[in-house]
């Protein structure tokens, strides 16, 4: 299918091990929606789906945000299926970081280097996202 060595294939990967995942965890989200919010809205004129669109999603968003994060950073920080499916145009950066390993050692500086910029878009992400991620794991935690 010409899904080695291209973005394609990675993204492909990635959705297929992580989707059950989140979709585990956002059932959590989703049970914890009252379910007379819904029964409000239909009884107000709304459709199932509209019901759907106009209530439980906004309601829902937090736990959705706390999802989309999670997925990502998973995505980020995986090794094993880039390191088979990816080659070096579409490397990651924990492949191309554990690239930096030569016959003469580690390059521990520009090791260093990578790992603080492969940080920063997790911490600019998480900083940024932040009360999303917290009002969303607490959701339906204390009745």
């Amino acid at each position: 299918l010409g899904l080695t060595n291209s973005l394609a294939g990675l993204v492909l990967v990635y959705a297929a091990v992580n989707l059950p995942f989140l979709a585990w965890i956002l059932m959590g989200f989703f049970k914890g929606i009252p379910i007379d919010l819904e029964w409000a809205a239909l009884s107000d004129g709304c459709t199932p789906w509209s019901a759907f669109w106009r209530i439980v999603l906004p309601v829902s968003l937090p736990g959705i945000a706390a999802a989309g994060v999670l997925g990502f950073i998973l995505s980020w920080n995986e090794f094993l299926f880039a390191l088979v499916l990816s080659g070096p145009r579409t490397a990651t950066i924990p492949v191309a970081l554990a690239s930096l390993q030569t016959s003469n050692g580690v390059q521990i500086g520009t090791v260093a280097a990578g790992v603080v910029l492969a940080i920063l878009p997790l911490m600019a992400a998480s900083r940024f996202i932040q009360s999303f991620i917290v009002e969303g794991l607490t959701y339906g935690a204390v009745k």
